[in-house]
C-alpha cells in the first residue's frame, strides 16, 4: 500500500465533522485531457472548458490521464463534498474518485493492516489555511476563499519538557508496496514557529537511513528526498521530532499559548525515480458516462463542479463557480513567460504544461512536454499533442503552439495556449509557433534564437590613463565583471574603439584587434586628435560568431590637454558714459600657439566700494564678445573697479584692476501727453521736463540735443463688438527731436491706449499713458448671402437668408441697428422697404415672371452706407403647378388594405413629391403634411415608365369608396400646385384583359408568346391563364386535340411577361387566348391570337 494514503487516513478521522471540506492537490502531476481520433472537430464550438462539454461528447470520444514524473506516484488525498450552502448540495464527483474506482477494479485495494500510525489526536487537527499559510476564519466558501485543510500540530495543547532535546510527535510504520527511490512530505511550516522539526527514516532493523530538518517557509512546499532505494514488502518508520526554542520553556516545561499556525501536514508519499513516468488511464466509466472536472483553471478565475446522476437529478450537470479573487491572492506580476507565474515569497517560476527553465521561457516542442520535456504526447506524427488539455497543480491550458476549444488549431503566435507573441526583435516578428524560435533572424544586437537577449557589451566605459596636446591613452577592462554577458555560450573574440568629437554625428573607428584571453585589461592610444577638445570614447565588442552590440555603447568623455595662454598686456580701456561704462580689450589669438588651451568665456568682475555712503557690491558679468563690453545701469558718480578674467581648461587668466566712475548727464522725463481725434487721425503731443524737476519748471526747448522718444499704441477694446479687452499686442514706434505723432488707419468707435516714454527709459512707472475714443462713422462692410440656406422664390414671393461674421464687427463703425432692405422692380421701378434685426427677409404679393433687384445694407445708429450692401437679382416663378392626369386606381386588396394608384405629370426638373389626400387613414411610411396629408416620393411606375405609381396601406379596409386627393410639390410650391380628386370604388369586377398579345417566336412543338400587363386590375392580380385550342391539322384523323388551360402566377408588376408553349404538333393550327384573373376569381376577357400554324418539318429544316 502506498503511504500516501496515510494523511488520507487522518483526515479522513474528522472529515465528517465538517460541513464542506476541498482539499488543494499540491502535487507534481499533469492531468491530460486527450480527443480521440474521431473527434478532433469541436463540436458546437464546444470545448475542454465549457460547461456543456459532457453533453456534447459521447464517453468515447476522449481519455483521461494522470501523468506522473516527479514525486507523486500514489493518489492524493480526496473526499466527497456535502455542503448546505451550495445552490446544489450533491456529492461533487472528482476525476480522483473515478481514478480510484479503476484502481479498485483491477485489484489494487487498500489494506490497512499495512500500516500503523503512532500520535495523539488531542495534539492534531484539521486546519483550514491558505495557499501562502495564513489562516482561514469563517470560510463560506472555499473555492472564493482559495483554502485548503491540513492537518495542524496543535502546539499549544502538547507538553514538551526541557530536559528532551528531540520529542516525537506523530510516527509512521509502513511496508513498501513497490520499489520506489525517495520520499515526498507535503507540509507548511510557517516563519512564526518557534520550533524546530525533524524527520528521521529508519528501516526493518530500526536503523538510521535518513535525518533532515523540514525547512521554514511562508508557503506550502514538498521536500523530495531521492536515493532512499526503498524495498518492496520492506517495513519501514518515519518519525516527525520537534525542538521549542528555549525562550517559550516555563518552569521546565513549554507551555505556551496559541500564537497562530506553525506546522501542518498535507501529504506524505513515496516517489519515483526522476525518469519513470507513472501514467493512470481513466476511459472505463462502467455504463453510464461519469463527468469530470477540469483541474485548476486558477488563471481564469473559476473552477468546474460536475453534478452526476442523481434520483433527483436525473442528467449531469456541469456548474462553472467563478471567483474574481483566485488570481489577485495566488499570482503575483512577474517576469515569467508562457503563462508562467509565481506564488507570494517564492523566487522560481512555476511553469505549464510544456515549458521548462527560469522563466519557463523554453518550449518541449511539438510532441512534449512534463518537467523535463521528456513526457511524449503521441506515437503519430500527424497528431503529437493535438487535441490535449494538459493541467497541473495550478492551472490548465493547450500544448505549446495550440490553441482553440479542443487544442488543435494553431494561430500564429507561440507558447501556452497560443498566448504569447513572438519576441519584438524577431525580424519580421516571424517566430516558431511551439518554441518562439526567430526563424527569420534577429535585429542586429539581439542573440538567436529567441532574440531576447543582446549580444555582450561593456557596463563602464574606459578609463582615462593620460592625455597629450594630440593624443588620448585609455585602458579598456575586458574583466566578466565589466561586460553585461546575457548569453553564457558566447565568448568574446574582439574588440574595436568608437570615437569622435562631442557634437560631431559620424563615429571614427579604430581598427578590428583580438581580445586576449587571461588578459583582463588592454592599454589603447587614439593619436592625431585636436587640442584642448572632448571627445567620446566607447568599446564595441565582436563576438566568436561574428556578431556584436552596437547599440549599448557605453561611452566616455576624455579631453586632450593644452597650454595655457601667455598675454602680456590686455590693453584694457575704460570709457564712462551717462550711467554706464564700455570696457574694450585686445581680442586674444589662440591660433599662434596651436599647443594652446582655448578661451570659453570673457568674464568681468564689477566691484564697488563706497563706505561713506554704505554701498559695497560684487558682480560677475558673463560677456558675449571676445574684445568688448557696455556695463549699464550704473549709480552716477561713484567709482567702479573692473577686472577681466579669461576662462580656460587650465583656469583663470587676469588682467589689472581698472576705475572709472559713470557720468550723471541731465535726464529727461516725458509728461502733459494729449490725444485728439481728427481727419481719421489720432495726434499725440507731449512735452519734456527734467526728471527730478520741482514746481513744473519746464525744460528748455530740446531742438538740437539728441532726445529719443518711443511711443507705443494699441486698440483697447472695439465697443462695436463688445466691451471685452482685446489681447493684441502693441506698435511700437521710434521718434528723435519731435514732441508729436500721428497715429494713421484708426477703426471707429475703438478705445485707444497710448504711452510715451524716453528711449534709454523704459520703467513702467515714468511712462505717460493716455486713452482716447475714437468717433463713430457709417459701416464699411455688408452682409454675405447664407449659402447653406439658398434662396426660395416662387411666382409670388421671394425668401432670402443673410449671415454677417462677428470677425468682421470692427468694420460697423457704430453701433449695430437693423438690417435696412430693399427691393426693386425693374421693369416700373417700384420700390419696398423693409427693416429687420433677423438674417432673412420674405417679400410677398410679387408679380409673376418678374425681374427684382434686392439689396441689404447693415444699420447702425448713425445710418447705413449706400456704398456697402449685398445685392441680389433674381425672376419670380411664371405659372403655379398643373394637376395630374389621368389619375387612376388600377388595384385594390381590401384583405389586405391595400390600394395602388397610378397618374401622370409632365415631367419637371424641379418636382420634389407629391401631396396625397386621403379621407380615410393611411400608415405613416412618409412625411405627415396635414392631418390627412401624406407626401410621397415621385416614384415612377415599374409596369407603365411614364407613369407614377404608388401603393397605400389602408387601415380601414371595410370602405367601399375611397376619394383621393393628390398635387405636386416643389421647393418654391411646398404647399402644392392644383390638385386633382377622385373618388373610386373598391367593388372587385372584371380585370382588363392583357394588351398586345403576340408571337415572338415559333417552331415545330413551340410557340413563345408575349403580352404586356393589363391596364386596369379591378382587383388583385392572382396570374394568367393561357387557353389554346387546335382547331385544325394537315392530318384530319390526328385533329383537334385537347389542351389544359395553362397558369401563370402573377408575382411583379412588370410591362410585358413572356410564356413558352411547348409540346404542340407541328404543321398544326391553334387559336390562343390569355385571360387575367384576380384573387377573388374574376376572369377578364380572353386576348386571343387566331390561326397560329406550327412550323413543318420541311419549313423548320429551311430556317435552320
Amino acid at each position: 500500500m502506498s503511504i500516501d494514503n496515510l494523511t488520507r487516513d487522518i483526515i479522513a478521522k474528522q472529515v465528517f465533522e465538517n460541513n464542506c471540506i476541498a482539499t488543494y492537490k499540491h502535487y507534481d502531476v499533469t492531468t491530460i485531457y486527450r480527443m480521440t481520433n474521431e473527434f478532433k472537430e469541436t463540436y458546437n464550438n464546444v470545448g475542454f472548458t465549457d460547461p456543456n462539454f459532457y453533453t456534447n461528447y459521447p464517453k468515447n470520444s476522449y481519455s483521461i490521464e494522470i501523468h506522473s514524473r516527479t514525486n507523486a506516484i500514489g493518489l492524493p488525498i480526496f473526499e466527497e463534498v456535502e455542503c448546505s450552502q451550495r445552490a446544489h448540495p450533491h456529492p461533487r464527483q472528482s476525476i480522483l474518485q473515478i481514478n480510484k474506482l479503476v484502481f479498485l477494479k483491477n485489484g489494487l485495494f487498500e489494506n490497512n493492516s499495512h500500516i500503523k500510525v503512532n500520535y495523539l489526536p488531542k495534539i492534531w487537527e484539521i486546519k483550514s489555511t491558505s495557499l501562502i499559510g495564513k489562516n482561514c476564519s469563517n470560510v463560506e466558501d472555499e473555492y472564493k476563499d482559495h483554502c485548503i485543510n491540513v492537518l495542524e500540530y496543535k502546539y499549544e495543547t502538547d507538553k514538551v519538557y526541557i530536559n528532551k532535546d528531540l520529542t516525537t510527535i506523530l510516527s509512521v510504520l509502513w511496508t513498501a508496496d513497490k520499489g520506489r527511490s525517495g520520499l515526498s512530505i507535503t507540509y507548511t511550516h510557517t516563519m512564526l514557529s518557534k520550533m524546530d522539526i525533524y524527520i528521521n527514516l529508519f528501516n526493518a532493523n530500526n536503523t538510521l537511513i535518513h535525518f533532515a530538518k523540514l525547512y521554514k517557509s511562508n508557503d506550502i512546499r514538498t521536500m523530495t528526498f531521492n536515493d532512499i532505494r526503498f524495498i518492496k514488502n520492506q517495513e519501514y518508520k518515519l518519525s516527525f521530532e520537534i525542538k521549542v526554542n528555549n525562550d517559550y520553556y516555563h518552569r521546565g516545561r513549554y507551555n505556551h499559548g496559541y500564537s497562530g499556525f506553525w506546522f501542518g501536514l498535507l501529504r506524505i508519499a513515496e516517489s519515483s525515480n526522476y525518469d519513470e513516468e507513472d501514467v493512470r488511464i481513466v476511459y472505463d466509466f462502467e455504463g453510464e458516462p461519469r463527468s469530470f472536472d477540469v483541474l485548476g483553471n486558477n488563471n481564469s478565475g473559476y473552477c468546474l463542479l460536475v453534478l452526476p446522476p442523481t434520483n433527483h437529478l436525473k442528467n449531469p450537470k456541469l456548474f462553472i463557480l467563478y471567483n474574481d479573487n483566485i488570481t489577485k491572492s495566488m499570482y503575483q506580476k512577474s517576469e515569467c513567460l508562457n503563462g508562467g507565474y509565481k506564488l507570494p515569497t517564492m523566487n522560481n517560476c512555476t511553469c505549464p504544461p510544456g515549458f521548462i527553465g527560469i522563466l519557463c521561457e523554453t518550449a518541449c516542442g511539438p510532441n512534449s512536454y512534463g518537467l523535463d520535456c521528456k513526457g511524449v504526447c503521441s506515437m503519430h506524427d500527424h497528431e503529437m499533442c493535438r487535441g490535449m488539455y494538459m493541467c497541473t497543480k495550478f492551472g490548465c491550458t493547450c500544448p505549446p503552439g495550440l490553441t482553440g476549444p479542443l487544442c488543435n488549431i494553431g494561430k500564429g503566435r507561440f507558447g501556452a495556449g497560443c498566448s504569447q507573441f513572438c519576441s519584438p526583435n524577431c525580424n519580421d516578428n516571424m517566430c516558431d509557433q511551439y518554441t518562439g524560435v526567430c526563424t527569420n533572424g534577429c535585429s542586429p544586437e539581439y542573440v538567436l534564437p529567441y532574440c531576447l537577449q543582446k549580444y555582450p557589451y561593456l557596463l563602464n566605459p574606459p578609463e582615462l590613463v593620460s592625455n597629450k596636446y594630440n593624443s588620448l591613452e585609455i585602458i579598456c577592462d575586458f574583466q566578466s565583471s565589466n561586460v553585461m554577458d546575457e548569453v553564457k555560450n558566447i565568448k568574446l573574440k574582439y574588440y574595436q574603439i568608437l570615437y569622435k568629437k562631442l557634437g560631431e554625428n559620424k563615429f571614427n573607428n579604430s581598427k578590428i584587434k583580438p581580445i586576449i584571453e587571461n588578459s583582463n585589461n588592454t592599454y589603447e592610444i587614439l593619436r592625431d586628435l585636436e587640442v584642448d577638445t572632448v571627445y567620446l570614447v566607447g568599446i564595441l565588442l565582436i563576438t566568436d560568431d561574428g556578431n556584436f552590440n552596437d547599440q549599448d555603447i557605453v561611452y566616455g568623455q576624455f579631453k586632450t590637454s593644452c597650454i595655457t595662454p601667455k598675454i602680456d598686456d590686455f590693453n584694457v580701456t575704460l570709457v564712462s558714459g551717462i550711467k554706464s561704462i564700455n570696457i574694450t580689450w585686445n581680442k586674444i589669438n589662440t591660433s599662434i600657439n596651436r599647443f594652446e588651451c582655448n578661451i570659453f568665456e570673457y568674464l568681468l568682475m564689477l566691484s564697488y566700494n563706497q563706505t561713506q555712503n554704505q554701498l559695497s557690491g560684487v558682480q560677475k558679468i558673463v560677456s558675449n564678445s571676445s574684445n568688448g563690453h557696455n556695463i549699464i545701469d550704473l549709480i552716477p558718480d561713484y567709482q567702479y573697479n573692473i577686472q577681466l578674467f579669461l576662462n580656460t581648461t587650465q583656469g583663470l587668466l587676469s588682467s589689472p584692476i581698472y576705475s572709472a566712475i559713470p557720468l550723471a548727464g541731465n535726464e529727461i522725463k516725458v509728461k502733459d501727453i494729449i490725444a485728439v481725434f481728427e481727419n481719421g487721425k489720432i495726434k499725440v503731443f507731449w512735452k519734456l521736463g527734467y526728471k527730478y524737476e520741482r514746481y513744473n519748471v519746464m525744460a528748455q526747448p530740446v531742438v538740437n540735443e539728441p532726445v529719443t522718444c518711443i511711443l507705443r499704441y494699441k486698440i483697447k477694446r472695439i465697443l462695436s463688438c463688445n466691451l471685452q479687452d482685446l489681447e493684441n499686442h502693441w506698435t511700437s514706434v521710434t521718434i528723435s527731436n519731435k514732441t508729436n505723432y500721428e497715429i494713421l488707419d484708426v477703426l471707429p468707435n475703438s478705445q485707444y491706449f497710448v504711452q510715451v516714454y524716453i528711449a534709454e527709459d523704459s520703467s513702467d512707472q515714468r511712462k505717460q499713458m493716455k486713452y482716447i475714443l475714437t468717433p463713430t462713422s457709417k459701416p464699411n462692410i455688408a452682409p454675405d448671402l447664407d449659402l447653406e440656406n439658398p434662396m426660395y422664390i416662387t411666382n409670388s414671393s421671394v425668401f432670402v437668408q443673410w449671415k454677417f461674421d462677428s470677425i468682421n464687427c470692427s468694420k460697423l463703425n457704430g453701433l449695430f441697428l437693423t438690417y435696412f432692405v430693399e427691393l426693386k422692380e425693374k421693369r416700373n421701378n417700384y420700390l419696398q422697404v423693409k427693416e429687420t434685426t433677423q438674417n432673412n427677409i420674405l417679400f410677398e404679393d410679387l408679380k409673376s415672371n418678374a425681374q427684382y433687384e434686392l439689396k441689404v445694407f447693415i444699420k447702425t445708429h448713425i445710418g447705413y452706407s449706400l456704398e456697402h450692401f449685398l445685392s441680389i437679382n433674381f425672376t419670380t416663378k411664371s405659372e403655379i403647378l398643373k394637376p395630374v392626369d389621368n389619375f387612376t386606381m388600377y388595384k385594390y386588396d381590401l384583405k389586405n388594405k391595400v390600394i395602388g394608384l397610378r397618374w401622370h405629370y409632365p415631367d419637371n426638373s424641379d418636382l420634389e413629391a407629391f401631396i396625397v389626400s386621403f379621407n380615410g387613414s393611411l400608415d405613416n411610411s412618409f412625411t405627415i403634411h396635414g392631418e390627412n396629408d401624406t407626401i410621397i416620393p415621385p416614384i415612377k411606375c415599374s409596369a407603365w415608365p411614364e407613369y407614377f405609381c404608388y401603393t397605400f396601406n389602408v387601415l380601414n379596409g371595410s370602405n367601399n369608396y375611397y376619394t383621393f386627393k393628390i398635387q405636386a410639390k416643389t421647393s418654391y410650391y411646398p404647399q402644392g400646385g392644383l390638385s386633382l380628386s377622385r373618388t373610386f370604388t373598391t367593388t372587385e369586377w372584371l380585370p382588363d384583359l392583357p394588351r398586345n398579345v403576340k408571337i415572338i417566336e415559333m417552331g415545330m412543338t413551340y410557340i413563345k408568346l408575349q403580352w404586356d400587363i393589363p391596364w386596369i386590375f379591378n382587383g388583385a392580380l392572382k396570374m394568367f391563364v393561357i387557353n389554346i385550342d387546335e382547331i385544325s391539322n394537315v392530318d384530319r384523323n390526328k385533329c383537334c386535340a385537347y389542351s389544359d388551360p395553362i397558369e401563370i402566377p402573377f408575382n411583379e408588376e412588370v410591362p410585358s411577361y413572356n410564356y413558352t408553349l411547348t409540346g404542340l404538333r407541328s404543321n398544326s393550327t391553334y387559336s390562343i387566348g390569355v385571360i387575367s384573373v384576380t384573387t377573388l376569381s374574376w376572369y377578364s376577357s380572353p386576348a386571343r391570337i387566331h390561326n397560329v400554324t406550327t412550323m413543318s418539318e420541311e419549313t423548320y429544316q429551311y430556317f435552320i
